[in-house]
């Protein structure tokens, strides 16, 4: 990228305005007219006692709303408020603290993470999600955070689950979910404006405008930013450039709730080629659109439809590359309320993706080229109370997928709780689910490295015949809460039958290389610890501690003797933080959090068997100091985050040639409130 800002950045940025012109140019009427809706949410995530606030209703587990202290699960909350004081440049910042969620990077907008089990920068067993839909890659099935399309102004909370969501989400959610929702328009009426400016050459700028009335809303909004990237103190810089303009719509007519969000994001970003390492611009272009309809039935019973569809275009320069995919799905709905306490929930699910990969070198290529990708499931939920206090849950989801052969897979699961006061609460859980192969497994070939010895290349293969991996996990919770304290504490152990790694005996050798296949062919046993203290002694002040404690033991399947000794696990066995939030009378804000991680094995392009890369335990602290101006309409932010750390975090060599040592961040951010 030789110029800061581009013609075709101008372009995009041009064309999100006259989207904004145009929104307020059709809906005049609504721009004139007063939110007089009530919603609880805003001011709950921001001001309530603690107990009040994990009174709240959260939805990511059985898609219906529900108590956080009374969900049985393992739940973590990223509120507005935890998000507005915590300084975060960019989404991962907020999960680097989550117990059980892992987060590395291996260079700026590279990041590689993972719930209870292997930190990938590809591939990942936890699902993710905005406002429900998925946003994972079809290609290698992984969450790509520089594409989600959600900035963090309009975030309202972060739902995370830990340990499988296979009934309800379906498979590749094997180990949780991350779902991110967005505000309301009802609750974004009026005009922000926000900016920041950073070192290694980072700005920011964001512009949201909500208007409506009582039973419509809308809001607008145009983001972009740009930044040098970690320059790995060299005259190498790999700058990014992104465009964002989103339109989310909310409404009200009679018994029908209606939520549509369209949406378009154009990324320019600088990638290092995984042969030459020469230096070329990326480019990746996408539009969106997302629905949500709710209908509620005389009876009290609820319809619900949400249909999705996204079209992207990628230009990848590491491997030389362009992806052309088009996907559309639907979801449809049905909730039954016997009684206050007891409820069922019928799922159907259809997606279709139409992928077409053009190779451009010789490093990467797939077969087919083109594919057509579809998934189908059905599956259901019921709650019933079974003494006072008592409820037995259990749910059942049957799906399947173009790369297992159309073969059917079946995710049952159960769930039981107790709450023994109104603030203590145990529950435990069951579950079974598929990790499905991704794309990239099942039919691309790939040059990831070379033997300077024998002077030929490693190449992996995908292979059609994968099974799906098979997860059984079992989880005990409880939660004990005060006015000033909040303990939850959950242990789990899990199983993971038929694990799929790249299998170094599987060999064909050709001319000038040496080809190894994907393959299910690793077993392994998982256990943890994941605890959580949050202490607020007064309204101006709040403490958080997370720990985190994981294991994975991987065996193989067959004919060990022939393998040799299995890398350890890609995660730390611990990880503590201690995050700390403060108010001061004079309207000043104070957020520090302070990350400690184990050492670790980085993913290794070489597979499991090669000798590890071990990488080295290490301290995070990110602060912020935040002031508000002209009565609570200008706020200032001061950030600064990876003090103490500025060393490598990840070296995958497959996706970034030359990893990055990670780099601190100061930066100020300027919002203004009209």
């Amino acid at each position: 990228m030789s110029n800061r800002c581009n013609p075709q950045t101008l372009f995009h940025l041009f064309f999100c305005y006259v989207l904004f012109l145009i929104n307020i140019g059709f809906f005049p009427s609504l721009s004139l007219g007063e939110n007089t809706s009530t919603s609880s949410t805003k001011e709950t995530l921001s001001s309530l006692s603690l107990k009040e606030l994990f009174d709240l209703e959260i939805i990511s587990v059985h898609k219906t709303k529900e108590s956080f202290l009374t969900t049985p699960a393992a739940m973590y909350v990223i509120t507005r408020d935890d998000i507005d004081r915590s300084g975060a440049e960019m989404l991962p910042d907020l999960l680097i603290h989550v117990p059980g969620v892992t987060v590395f990077q291996s260079n700026r907008h590279v990041v590689a993470s993972g719930i209870r089990d292997d930190t990938q920068a590809l591939y990942s067993t936890s699902l993710p999600l905005i406002d429900g839909m998925p946003v994972y890659s079809i290609v290698t099935g992984g969450p790509e955070y520089h594409q989600f399309y959600a900035t963090l102004p309009e975030i309202e909370r972060i739902e995370v689950i830990r340990g499988s969501g296979g009934s309800s989400w379906g498979a590749n959610a094997s180990t949780g979910v991350m779902n991110i929702i967005t505000k309301n328009a009802f609750d974004s009426i009026g005009t922000i404006t926000e900016a920041t400016l950073g070192n290694q050459n980072r700005y920011t700028g964001t512009i949201r405008h909500g208007f409506g009335t009582e039973d419509h809303a809308m809001v607008i909004t145009i983001n972009g930013e740009t930044d040098d990237g970690f320059d790995g103190n060299t005259a190498k810089t790999l700058q990014y450039e992104r465009v964002l303009c989103s339109n989310r719509y909310d409404g009200h007519v009679g018994d029908l709730n209606v939520m549509a969000r369209v949406g378009y994001y154009s990324l320019q970003s600088d990638q290092e080629h995984f042969m030459t390492h020469k230096i070329n611009t990326g480019n990746d272009y996408r539009w969106l659109f997302f629905g949500h309809t709710d209908y509620k039935l005389n009876n009290g019973d609820t319809l619900t439809l949400q249909p999705y569809y996204v079209k992207s275009k990628t230009n990848e320069k590491s491997w030389d590359q362009d992806y052309d995919a088009e996907s559309f799905g639907v979801e449809g709905r049905f909730h039954h309320v016997w009684s206050s306490d007891a409820e069922t929930q019928i799922t159907t699910n259809y997606s279709r993706s139409a992928l077409e990969i053009n190779s451009k070198g010789q490093i990467s290529s797939y077969d087919p080229k083109k594919k057509t990708l579809l998934l189908k499931a059905v599956g259901f939920h019921h709650i019933q109370p079974l003494v006072k206090r008592l409820k037995l849950e259990i749910g059942s989801r049957a799906e399947t997928y173009t790369t297992i052969q159309d073969e059917w897979v079946y995710s049952p699961a159960g769930r039981i709780s107790y709450e023994i006061r109104e603030d203590l609460f145990i529950w435990a859980a069951s579950a079974k689910s598929y990790q499905l192969p991704t794309y990239i497994q099942y039919g691309s070939k790939a040059i990831v490295g070379y033997n300077t010895q024998t002077k030929k290349y490693s190449i992996q293969r995908g292979n059609t015949n994968l099974n799906p991996e098979e997860s059984i996990d079992y989880q005990f919770g409880f939660r004990y809460i005060t006015d000033i304290h909040l303990f939850d504490i959950t242990l789990y152990y899990k199983e993971i039958e038929g694990q799929i790694y790249v299998d170094p005996l599987y060999k064909v050798e050709t001319p000038g290389a040496v080809s190894t296949l994907f393959n299910n062919y690793i077993d392994t046993k998982g256990h943890g610890v994941e605890f959580s203290w949050k202490y607020s002694p007064f309204e101006s002040y709040n403490s958080t501690f997370n720990f985190t404690y994981f294991s994975k033991e991987e065996e193989v399947i067959k004919n060990k003797e022939l393998y040799g000794k299995v890398a350890p696990t890609y995660a730390p066995k611990y990880k503590v933080s201690w995050i700390n939030q403060a108010n001061f009378p004079w309207r000043t804000k104070i957020f520090g959090n302070l990350t400690w991680v184990d050492d670790y094995v980085s993913e290794n392009t070489n597979g499991i068997f090669a000798d590890p890369i071990y990488m080295d335990s290490h301290f995070r602290f990110d602060v912020t100091i935040q002031h508000v101006f002209l009565k609570n309409h200008l706020t200032v932010s001061l950030s600064a985050k990876n003090i103490f750390n500025n060393d490598y975090e990840w070296k995958y060599t497959s996706l970034t040639p030359n990893p990055l040592e990670v780099e601190p961040s100061i930066y100020l951010n300027v919002k203004y409130e009209f």
